[in-house]
């Protein structure tokens, strides 16, 4: 919801300050969330298990901090109250 947004977006900056691949955006427009995940391969080639990695670390980062995005949008629980919970 657009009132939780600016604390959302607080909560995914503290949150990608921890993250070694990957970060999260949000849209201040509509409120969506993307985690992106990338890696270079420069004189190199992508291959069918780095992307497997890449895609399992993607959905364990959703896995561990989606409930702290819902404590902030529905027990309006404070961006670094909701780091707190997610890392305990």
């Amino acid at each position: 919801p657009e009132a939780h947004r600016a604390c959302a977006c607080e909560f995914l900056t503290r949150v990608n300050c921890e993250l070694a691949i990957g970060h999260f955006d949000m849209d201040m427009e509509d409120g969506q969330l993307r985690y992106n995940a990338s890696v270079v391969v420069k004189g190199g080639q992508l291959t069918p298990l780095m992307a497997k990695f890449m895609l399992i670390y993607a959905l364990q980062s959703m896995d561990k901090y989606c409930p702290g995005i819902m404590s902030i949008i529905y027990s309006g629980t404070s961006p670094a109250d909701a780091i707190k919970q997610v890392e305990s």
